[in-house]
């Protein structure tokens, strides 16, 4: 209707034909879907023939097929950039980014972005950026409009602080726009590491507890090895001491004394060859091997500790 009147209103300026109809298919084909545009074609069609009547069906007939092709590929043109544009639209709604003017204002703020910063789209409109990363100071704000690279802060990460409280490492790339789109001055793109941090402590974590695994079946392996070596020298030591009860009989009641007290220092020795027996096969196998005792015997082994 509004191409039809402003048809109307140019007619005596010259016969511009089916012109006006063109730009009404065009803006329905950007706003609406193929059946809608269809529908603006045939529209145009009829309010074209009822405007300016023709000579002779022919010409009409020519006329609006000539229309309906190119309004066709022109609507077919119209349909892939609004579908492109929709289909950025939805890729920048998903990323955070945000753009600033030369002040670092906000001028502009995707849902993704606002999410990490913890506030809506509107809250964030006309604040500073360095509102929520302190780091962003006026330093690096000229650093990017003169167009050198961002670098990183001397605390070596961006760190967001939301208005709950949350502070929230982030990563920052700064792009310098062009002087054409204006007040808009950089672009930034921000990124979420809350889940990189997590993930790298995580994995210090099981690296320390892996560490110490290791160190523990180190010192297992330590300990088989001390008990298996020095069974050798215990062994050894017993069987000297059995020698030499065997001589000291042989010297009567004068060598009972001696003789007493070897067999204690045999026993003792037969009991650390226990213990470390035992020590060996928990070290290797985890499992205790529980047995009967007499309380008097742990008393007598005990008794020459005490003198």
């Amino acid at each position: 209707m509004v191409a039809s009147v402003f048809r109307l209103t140019i007619q005596t300026v010259g016969h511009v034909h089916y012109l006006p109809m063109l730009a009404a298919v065009m803006a329905t084909a950007l706003v609406a879907q193929r059946p809608a545009t269809f529908t603006a074609i045939v529209l145009s069609v009829i309010a074209d023939m009822l405007i300016l009547p023709r000579q002779g069906i022919a010409n009409a007939v020519v006329h609006a097929a000539l229309f309906v092709a190119v309004a066709l590929v022109m609507a077919e043109v119209c349909h892939r950039l609004a579908s492109r544009s929709a289909l950025l639209d939805s890729i920048l709604a998903s990323v955070p980014v945000v753009t600033l003017n030369g002040e670092g204002r906000i001028l502009r703020i995707t849902p993704a972005a606002a999410d990490l910063l913890g506030v809506t789209p509107d809250e964030a409109l006309s604040r500073p950026f360095s509102t929520f990363a302190a780091d962003f100071d006026t330093t690096a704000l000229a650093a990017v409009m003169d167009g050198a690279p961002l670098s990183l802060p001397a605390t070596g990460s961006w760190l967001a602080r939301r208005p709950d409280g949350e502070i929230v490492p982030m990563t920052i790339h700064a792009s310098l726009l062009s002087p054409s789109v204006d007040p808009e001055r950089m672009v930034l793109s921000l990124g979420d590491q809350r889940q990189t941090t997590a993930a790298n402590e995580r994995m210090r974590d099981l690296m320390n507890q892996l560490s110490k695994s290791w160190r523990l079946n180190s010192m297992g392996e330590m300990a088989a090895t001390l008990a298996h070596e020095l069974n050798q020298p215990l062994t050894a030591a017993t069987v000297y001491l059995h020698a030499g009860q065997t001589d000291i009989a042989r010297a009567g009641p004068l060598g009972d004394s001696a003789g007493r007290a070897l067999d204690l220092a045999k026993t003792q020795l037969i009991r650390a060859g226990d213990i470390i027996r035992r020590m060996r096969e928990f070290v290797s196998t985890g499992a205790r091997e529980l047995t009967d005792q007499r309380v008097s015997s742990m008393i007598e082994d005990l008794r020459p500790c005490s003198t």
